[in-house]
């Protein structure tokens, strides 16, 4: 395993890059998906698509999947960071963010959706009280612009949130699922 930077090459301890894995157990390639596995596969190394730091004692750290990411005011957001701040808050359940666009400007912003532990009801003080506790721990750009309060986050078959779906909704002027 190693983290590089776009260029395939190693990063330093505490500098996010992408994770490449290889091995004699490295896979030929995706079946029937040949454009897909010439992107993915170099030598004997695979780029995941994952977002990984390692430590100055080469302990890795997963922060997010690159196809999450997306852009704010010109720096990358990775939602599982903000995700980690709702998580703990605690009448929240569940929490997916995904970019929500500025209708006026055609710029990226950042959407939240929570899912409320059952006993937890929405309200007006509970949500300024969620976006208080998200501006003490984030920088101001990384702050969700709207939060959509859902039943439950929709995920894929494999358990991992569906943010495509989410991506839909939120550009469809955020209306919830």
């Amino acid at each position: 395993m190693r983290v590089v930077d776009e260029e395939g090459n190693p990063v330093a301890p505490g500098v996010l890059g992408n994770l490449e894995v290889g091995g004699e157990s490295l896979m030929l390639g995706y079946w029937n998906r040949h454009q897909e596995t010439r992107k993915a596969i170099f030598g004997d190394y695979m780029k995941t698509g994952d977002k990984y730091l390692v430590d100055a004692e080469g302990y890795f750290y997963f922060v997010g999947r690159t196809d999450d990411r997306f852009r704010v005011n010109g720096q990358w957001i990775l939602p599982l960071e903000i995700e980690d701040v709702f998580l703990q808050y605690p009448g929240v359940h569940d929490v997916a963010v995904v970019p929500d666009a500025d209708e006026q400007e055609d710029l990226a912003q950042v959407a939240a959706y929570i899912a409320l532990k059952s006993d937890i009801a929405v309200t007006p003080a509970l949500e300024q009280d969620l976006k208080k506790h998200a501006k003490r721990r984030l920088l101001h750009y990384k702050v969700p612009r709207r939060m959509f309060f859902v039943n439950a986050i929709e995920r894929t078959a494999t358990g991992k949130i569906d943010r495509k779906r989410l991506r839909i909704q939120a550009a469809s002027k955020g209306e919830n699922p």
